[in-house]
């Protein structure tokens, strides 16, 4: 499977500096671009060093962007697979205080897993699944700072 392009100023060691609830928040923002590939990648770059009670939802996340890579190369047993293990992994998490409650991140997977099947690559013609942005100041801050870096490019 191939291996998109980055995006337009995509630096993975900026991503590195960030804190939790900013890598939480920047692979959300690529997530809602369609750049699943990366979403992934930063989501994963923190998931290792949470606690136990927050790595259910970070992991779920990660599943959901890997199965919408999958739709992104039209493979539907890759889709089928990791939409379902991401909703079995968001159905174990703990609410982050300030970040998208689990109930909700499991209603647009569920959404979009209905939608996908059996043509995952028609989820991408209605611009993708989006996420919604955290609620916390913090989070809203950090948010603001990518968007206008990624728009400046």
């Amino acid at each position: 499977m191939a291996i998109p392009p980055p995006p337009d100023g995509f630096q993975k060691t900026e991503i590195e500096s960030l804190d939790t609830e900013g890598v939480l928040v920047a692979g959300i923002n690529l997530f809602n671009q369609q750049h699943y590939w990366y979403a992934h990648e930063v989501w994963e770059s923190k998931w290792l060093e949470l606690p136990r009670q927050e790595k259910h939802l970070v992991q779920g996340l990660i599943q959901f962007a890997a199965a919408m890579h999958h739709a992104q190369n039209e493979n539907q047993y890759g889709f089928g697979k990791l939409i379902s293990r991401a909703l079995s992994s968001i159905s174990k998490a703990s609410p982050r205080p300030g970040f998208i409650p689990p109930e909700l991140i499991t209603q647009i997977i569920k959404l979009h897993q209905e939608e996908g099947c059996p043509t995952p690559s028609k989820l991408l013609s209605s611009g993708g699944p989006k996420l919604p942005q955290p609620q916390s100041s913090e989070a809203k801050k950090i948010s603001e700072t990518l968007s206008g870096r990624q728009e400046t490019g």
